[in-house]
């Protein structure tokens, strides 16, 4: 049987711009997608687990890391040395006019070659390179989908996020109790479009692994607008994004979008226990566009529990008209809620949309039952002034929960309700407004902690306030 060579495209920058002086454990990670050609069978593998390689002078010394496969250790071969320079046109890889050295790695997998370039630091004459874990699935097209993973990671946090899929962040761990915080679907890891769904909800959520997606230019129902349709929670964590930097405990990543003239630049910064998440969004049109923007981050066990702690520094909680009987559809609340500040125990009727507001600080927080995790999450209410709240507590049947699913999601939001930006629109619901060639930004800043008091506060540092104990 026919076997054909997966080609490797570069989803990256040619260059590797660090902030600061390089050392030993901190060098870039790099992310790649592949545009595959086999087209008799899938590729005969599951992952690419991490691989170190511990770069000393001209002769690079092979170290697998422990829980590597023999395969991998035995089938990945340096075919160049670390001083050699990637050289194809365009693909000098240098900033501030030094080079950075590449070096090749084959990785066979039957039949199947795979080349990476990796990247190290001119500095660091010694350092570690990692491989970015790759998943592959068949697809009933007779197409393989790769999905890429970049990794982000500090003694505190570890940070996982997909390039080619929306650049969500698919997990974020406590490296102090490998406890993993953001929910993740029961289809996540065989998430696929299909002709089972033809209307855009269903086909969002079939693809829905989970995690923190940035929804834009549209955030709920499909709506028309401009002459076409801005589909269910819009476009950008749908499209495959470039990664133009990344380095072990940052990265930054840029998509254009198709269905509005909006490019959109991502920062991510691990600073201790902190992921700071910095968006601008960037109008190439000469005519104004009015767009939503909505972080969908969404929370699991062990965080999100029945007894878990909801705190935030809104003043308000709207119930959306459409929402379950957790509290009064369509009713204004004053914030704390006593059915939502503390989780109720799954079933029947718990399941909940609403919307935080009238915030005197821009800020929510997560405590799990037992106090000893927690998240708190803050960002800029100049283009976030609303957050949505949505609640899934073994409640659904049908699609797509089947009751099976116990999630809280706090969402920061220019938008209210979550019925799409024509609905919004309709009900004078707040849309951000970016000029012609203008730009907006946002910055969501979320912390873990292991403090069991309750929140206070928190601002765009980092910085977490707990109530005093004067015991």
């Amino acid at each position: 049987m026919h076997h054909q060579e997966h080609a490797p495209t570069l989803q990256r920058a040619d260059r590797l711009a660090h902030r600061r002086p390089a050392h030993p454990e901190q060098l870039g990670e790099l992310a790649f997608r592949w545009k595959p050609v086999a087209r008799a069978v899938p590729p005969r593998f599951d992952r690419l687990h991490d691989l170190q390689l511990d770069l000393i002078g001209d002769r690079p010394r092979r170290q697998p890391l422990p829980h590597a496969h023999p395969l991998q250790k035995s089938s990945l071969t340096l075919t160049a040395s670390l001083r050699s320079v990637l050289s194809r046109p365009g693909g000098v890889a240098s900033t501030r006019g030094r080079a950075f050295p590449a070096f090749r790695v084959k990785r066979f997998t039957g039949e199947q070659q795979v080349l990476f370039w990796l990247y190290t630091n001119d500095d660091a004459q010694v350092g570690v390179a990692t491989f970015l874990e790759k998943r592959c699935s068949w697809r009933s097209d007779r197409r393989c989908s790769v999905t890429t993973e970049l990794e982000l990671r500090n003694d505190h946090l570890a940070v996982r996020l997909t390039p080619d899929r929306g650049a969500d962040i698919t997990a974020l761990t406590d490296a102090r109790t490998g406890a993993q915080l953001l929910y993740r679907t029961p289809w996540a890891d065989s998430a696929q479009p299909g002709p089972w769904a033809p209307e855009s909800r269903q086909s969002w959520q079939a693809l829905y692994q989970g995690g923190w997606q940035l929804l834009c230019p549209n955030a709920g129902d499909a709506s028309n607008v401009a002459g076409g349709t801005w589909g269910f929670h819009g476009e950008a964590c749908l499209l495959r994004w470039k990664v133009e930097e990344s380095t072990s405990d940052s990265a930054t990543l840029s998509v254009r979008l198709s269905q509005a003239p909006l490019r959109i630049r991502r920062q991510l910064v691990l600073d201790g226990s902190v992921l700071k998440v910095a968006d601008t969004f960037h109008n190439e049109s000469p005519d104004p566009v009015s767009v939503a923007i909505v972080h969908h981050p969404a929370f699991g066990a062990p965080l999100v529990t029945p007894g878990a702690r909801i705190a935030s520094g809104a003043q308000k909680l709207t119930v959306d008209p459409t929402s379950g009987p957790v509290v009064e559809a369509g009713a204004t609340l004053a914030w704390p809620v006593s059915e939502l500040s503390t989780l109720p125990p799954g079933g029947p009727g718990q399941a909940t949309l609403a919307y935080f507001g009238d915030f005197t600080e821009h800020w929510v927080s997560i405590t799990s039952a037992a106090g000893d995790l927690g998240m708190a999450m803050a960002w800029n209410g100049d283009v976030l002034p609303n957050a949505w709240l949505w609640f899934e507590g073994n409640a659904t049947p049908g699609l797509p929960w089947y009751r099976t699913e116990y999630v809280f999601a706090a969402e920061p939001a220019s938008t209210i309700p979550a019925g799409g930006v024509e609905q919004a629109r309709a009900n004078g619901g707040n849309l951000v407004e970016i000029a012609p060639r203008g730009s907006v930004s946002t910055a969501v800043c979320l912390a873990v902690h292991h403090d069991s008091r309750p929140v206070t506060g928190m601002d765009l540092t980092g910085r977490i306030t707990f109530e005093r104990d004067d015991r």
